[in-house]
């Protein structure tokens, strides 16, 4: 935007006259491409890719962590007054975001660009699995701590994925 000289109106760069005064603005002057750019053009926080690396790892082994907490689920033997077919299908639900959340980890460690697009449902499971189980958890009374903080920790580092997959983008 250019501002005109009889009115003082901001007035688009291409016009050759005011479109208020109908003033001629040929003679003002424009301003250049690279200061336009270069003021618009927004850097990247350095840390955000090393984070983003991190968080992979992390999905990485929360991942292969649910897979080795749903896999005795299959063969294992509820508390009593939980049904056997609710124990193996959380079971089964642990191993699948498990498996699913750790293939994302490499996919996004090795810049598979599917990997990138799956981050985010994925991340959304996590956070939505992670908090189901802090939550039944908590309802039931069976509260371990190390339990209730790698769901936390899981459902915080599933978030800051989503948000650093879309700096990257």
């Amino acid at each position: 935007m250019i501002q005109c000289p009889n009115c003082a109106k901001s007035v688009p760069d291409w016009s050759k006259e005011c479109q208020f005064c109908q003033a001629d603005v040929k003679g003002v002057a424009r301003p250049r491409k690279s200061d336009f750019q270069r003021g618009t053009q927004i850097e990247k926080a350095a840390w955000i890719r090393p984070a983003l690396y991190v968080a992979a790892g992390y999905s990485i082994l929360g991942g292969l962590q649910n897979i080795g907490s749903g896999t005795p689920m299959l063969g294992g033997k509820p508390s009593p007054g939980t049904p056997t077919a609710l124990f193996v299908g959380t079971g089964l639900v642990m191993m699948a975001v498990g498996c699913l959340s750790a293939l994302v980890g490499v996919g996004l460690l090795t810049k598979v660009e599917i990997a990138r697009r799956a981050a985010i449902p994925v991340s959304g499971l996590r956070i939505l699995t992670s908090g189901l189980i802090l939550v039944g958890s908590l309802l039931a009374g069976g509260v371990s701590s190390s339990g209730t903080i790698f769901n936390i920790l899981d459902i915080v580092t599933a978030g800051l994925l989503v948000y650093l997959v879309r700096e990257t983008d």
